[in-house]
């Protein structure tokens, strides 16, 4: 069975709570709100940008394994 990786589960998480409507109405009150709200989104691509250069890395030490003959 496959899983889900921890980073992925927190991005979306993170997305669906700066996309709460509590979340946008909190966005409109001021200017630190409004950045902060930003910042939900912000830290869910940073998320998402560490585990796609995970999945890269991890193709590339597959990739290179196979080429030198070692299997696992």
């Amino acid at each position: 069975m496959r899983h889900i990786p921890s980073t992925l589960v927190a991005c979306a998480l993170l997305i669906i709570l700066a996309s709460w409507p509590a979340v946008q109405a909190w966005a409109e009150l001021g200017i630190i709100q409004h950045y902060l709200s930003h910042a939900l989104y912000g830290i869910a691509g940073l998320l998402l940008g560490l585990q796609t250069a995970w999945w890269v890395h991890a193709g590339d030490t597959v990739a290179q394994a196979e080429e030198r003959g070692v299997s696992s």
